[in-house]
């Protein structure tokens, strides 16, 4: 038997960001079953790309810190010079 209390539930998010012609894959840790709905398809967030890191802030002031699990180069064609 423990006095130590049970492992907090955490839900883990591979989410994909691209940046200029780069997709980075980050992943996104909540402690309950929430993704930031400004974390969706064809949305704008601000990103900055450090060495093993994705800082994110999203509309509305609120920022985060995701893990960079792996990054590639942007299908032919979703590069372009207005995004």
């Amino acid at each position: 038997m423990s006095d130590s209390p049970p492992p907090l539930s955490e839900y883990d998010y591979q989410v994909s960001l691209r940046v200029g012609c780069l997709v980075y894959v980050g992943l996104y840790q909540s402690a309950i079953d929430y993704l930031p709905s400004a974390i969706a398809p064809d949305q704008v967030v601000e990103v900055r790309v450090e060495k093993h890191f994705m800082r994110v802030k999203v509309p509305g002031g609120t920022a985060f810190t995701m893990e960079i699990t792996r990054h590639y180069k942007a299908l032919p064609g979703a590069c372009t010079s207005d995004h």
